[in-house]
C-alpha cells in the first residue's frame, strides 16, 4: 500500500499489453444485458467522496472537511430554529381586519369586555395613585384572574417583586367582597354589587378615559361624530392588537377584547398632556382555567369586617394627618384668634344685605389710596404686612411679604394698564429681574381681585359679578359692630354654606362658606377678613392696618430703571381666557 501510485501513462501500456485489440463478438450484446442487472455504484457526495480514498492522507483531510462542514450545518440548523421559535412567539399573523367603527369599538371595550373565558393577567403600571390623588411611584404591580362564569379576582402587590399580593378583591354579578389594609390589620368587606364584574378589568387596565369633552372621545356610548382614529394593528407581547387612539391610546388584543397596552392622557399630537399620564401594560396573559379556590367569597378565618365608610373616614385621617405633617403651615404651633373689641354705642345697623350693596357700591368710587395690610395666621402666627398703591382699577401696585413659612418669597406686581403688566421674579441663581406680561387679560377685573385679596372688596360673587342678585340658601347675615384699629365696622358672615344663584336653568355658586368680613361704616371697605382653614387647617386674619387717601407717584407703576426685564409675548387674541366667572355647579 506504501508503493509508488502508476501514472496514467504506465496504466495505458500495461492494459495494451494484456487487453485484445478488438472485442469478441457479442460483446455488445452482453454489456448491455450486464449493466442492465447490476445495481449501479454512484458518485459520493462531495462531502463524503473522499471518504473512500484509498489513499490514507487523503481520506484523513477529507474526513476532516466533513466534521467541519457538518458543525457548520448544525450551528446553522440551531439559528434557524431559534430564529424561528423567536419570530413565532413575537409575530403572529397580523392580517387581522381592523374594527369597521372605532369608536363602536372602543364602547365595546368599556360595555363587553374582555370576553368571557378564564385567564390570568400580569398588569405593571409605570405608576399609580392612591385613592386621594396621591401619585404612587412605580412600577406596580396587578393580578387579575377571571373564571368561565365572568367572576373576577383582583391583586394589589405591594412591590413590582412580590410574589404574594398585599390586597385582593373578588366581583361577582352580585357581590364585591375584599381584603384591605386598615393600617397593618388585614380587614375584612362585603358588599352588594349590581353590574357585570368584568368593569373591574377595564378600570385596572384603561389609563385613560375618553369622555366627550376632552376631544370629542366619548367611549362610553356610541357617537358618530367622535375622533377615534384606527392607528394600526401592532403587536403586544406576542398578540395581534387594534392600536386605537384619541386623547390617550389603546392596544386592544384582537381575539379577547383585552385592553393589553393604554397610555394617557395625551395631548392631540400623542404628547403626554401633564404628570398625570402613564402607561399600563399587560406583561403576561394566560388563557386557561383558574383555580376555583380564587374565587371563594367566605372570609378568610381571623379576619375582623368592616364598612366601606369606616375604612373611608379611618383612610381620610390618615391621609390628613401625613399631609399635615408634610405641611410647615399645618405642623406650626396653634395659636387662638383673637376677636376684635366690640364697639362702644354704636348706632344700629343697616339690615345685611344693605351693608353688602353699599360695599360692592363703593368698590366702584374708591379714590387713590395707599394702605398696609396685616397678615397673621392660626398656625404660626404672624404672616408679614403686604401694601397696596391703588390709582385706579387698571392702575395699581401690590407688594407682598415673604412668606418663609409656607416658603414664599417676596413679591412685587404693577398693574399699568395698556403699559402692560409686570411680576418681579427670582431666577435659578437667586438673581431678581421682573418679567413684563401684556395686556391679555380683562384688567379691570384682574385689579378687582388684587382688591378683594387686600380685603377692599367682598367676594366677587352674585351682584359682584353683574349676575342678577336672586340669591338662594344662605343669606348674609349682621353678628356685630366692632372696633378695627380707628374704624366702626359691621361684622357679617355668609354663613357655613356657599351663596347659590341661578341664571338661565345654570345653577351657580359663591366660595365663602365660613368667611367673616368687617365693613367700615364710614368708607363701606372691607377692613378686616377671615378665611376658615382649608388644606393646613390654619385660619387666615386680614386687618387694615394703614389706610390713607393720596396718589402715588408715576415710578410706583413701573419696574426700577436698573432693573433686568424679561418679556413675555402676546398671547394669541383668539387664544385669550375671558375674565373668570363662576363655573355651574357640577359641571
Amino acid at each position: 500500500m506504501s508503493a509508488p501510485r502508476l501514472t496514467d501513462e504506465q496504466l495505458s501500456l500495461a492494459l495494451r499489453a494484456y487487453v485484445p485489440r478488438h472485442a469478441p463478438g457479442g460483446s455488445a450484446d452482453r454489456l448491455v444485458e450486464a449493466i442492465r442487472v447490476t445495481p449501479q455504484s454512484r458518485p459520493l457526495p462531495f462531502v463524503v467522496a473522499g471518504l473512500g480514498d484509498v489513499d490514507p492522507i487523503g481520506r484523513r483531510r477529507s474526513l476532516l472537511i466533513a466534521a467541519a462542514l457538518l458543525a457548520i450545518a448544525a450551528l446553522v440548523s440551531g439559528l434557524a430554529a431559534g430564529a424561528w421559535r423567536l419570530s413565532s412567539d413575537d409575530r403572529h399573523d397580523l392580517s387581522v381586519a381592523p374594527p369597521p367603527d372605532v369608536q363602536a369599538y372602543a364602547v365595546s371595550v368599556v360595555q363587553d369586555s374582555p370576553v368571557v373565558r378564564p385567564m390570568a393577567i400580569t398588569v405593571t403600571a409605570d405608576h399609580g395613585y392612591s385613592s386621594f390623588g396621591d401619585r404612587i411611584e412605580g412600577p406596580v404591580k396587578t393580578r387579575i384572574h377571571m373564571d368561565g362564569a365572568g367572576n373576577v379576582r383582583i391583586e394589589h402587590f405591594a412591590t413590582a417583586d412580590a410574589s404574594q399580593p398585599d390586597t385582593y378583591k373578588i366581583v361577582t354579578a352580585d357581590r364585591i367582597v375584599e381584603l384591605a389594609r386598615q393600617g397593618s390589620e388585614s380587614v375584612w368587606l362585603d358588599e352588594p354589587f349590581d353590574g357585570d364584574p368584568r368593569i373591574w378589568i377595564f378600570q385596572e387596565l384603561a389609563a385613560y378615559m375618553g369622555v366627550p369633552d376632552v376631544l370629542d372621545c366619548e367611549m362610553t356610548t356610541p357617537d358618530a361624530s367622535s375622533a377615534w382614529r384606527y392607528v394600526g394593528l401592532e403587536s403586544v407581547i406576542g398578540r395581534p392588537a387594534h392600536h386605537i387612539f384619541c386623547g390617550g391610546e389603546f392596544w386592544i388584543d384582537s381575539e379577547t377584547r383585552l385592553i393589553l397596552r393604554s397610555r394617557g392622557p395625551l395631548t392631540p399630537d400623542g404628547q403626554p398632556a401633564n404628570d398625570t399620564t402613564r402607561t399600563i401594560e399587560v406583561t403576561a396573559l394566560e388563557l386557561a382555567d383558574q383555580p376555583a379556590a380564587l374565587f371563594d367569597v367566605a372570609k378568610p378565618i381571623g379576619l375582623r369586617s368592616i364598612t366601606r365608610q369606616a375604612l373611608q373616614a379611618y383612610e381620610e385621617r390618615v391621609h390628613q394627618e401625613a399631609a399635615c405633617a408634610a405641611d410647615p403651615v399645618c405642623s406650626a404651633p396653634e395659636f387662638p384668634v383673637v376677636p376684635p373689641p366690640a364697639a362702644t354705642d354704636p348706632e344700629p345697623p343697616a339690615g345685611p344685605d344693605e351693608i353688602v350693596a353699599a360695599a360692592i357700591e363703593a368698590r366702584e368710587h374708591v379714590p387713590p389710596i395707599h394702605l398696609t395690610v396685616a397678615r397673621w395666621r392660626s398656625r404660626g402666627g404672624t404672616v408679614g404686612e403686604d401694601r397696596l398703591f391703588y390709582a385706579g382699577p387698571d392702575r395699581f401696585r401690590v407688594e407682598l411679604s415673604a412668606d418663609r413659612l409656607a416658603g414664599m418669597p417676596a413679591r412685587t406686581s404693577i398693574w399699568a394698564g395698556e403699559s402692560g403688566v409686570w411680576d418681579s421674579r427670582t431666577d435659578d441663581r437667586g438673581e431678581p429681574f421682573w418679567l413684563r406680561l401684556t395686556n391679555g387679560r380683562n384688567i379691570g377685573d384682574a385689579g378687582y381681585m388684587w382688591l378683594e385679596g387686600m380685603l377692599m372688596t367682598l367676594p366677587e360673587c352674585g351682584p359682584a359679578r353683574g349676575l342678577p342678585p336672586s340669591v338662594r340658601g344662605p343669606r348674609w347675615q349682621h353678628l356685630g359692630v366692632d372696633r378695627i384699629g380707628g374704624f366702626t365696622a359691621d361684622h357679617i358672615t355668609c354663613g357655613d354654606a356657599d351663596l347659590t344663584w341661578t341664571v338661565d336653568g345654570n345653577e351657580y355658586g359663591c366660595g365663602c362658606t365660613g368667611m367673616e368680613f368687617w365693613v367700615d361704616r364710614a368708607t363701606h371697605l372691607v377692613v378686616r377678613r377671615i378665611v376658615p382653614g382649608e388644606g393646613n387647617g390654619a385660619v387666615e386674619v386680614r386687618e387694615i392696618v394703614d389706610l390713607a387717601f393720596a396718589g402715588s407717584p408715576d415710578d410706583l407703576f413701573r419696574p426700577p430703571d436698573d432693573a433686568i426685564i424679561e418679556v413675555q409675548p402676546a398671547p394669541d387674541p383668539a387664544l385669550a381666557s375671558p375674565a373668570p366667572r363662576p363655573e355651574p355647579i357640577g359641571s
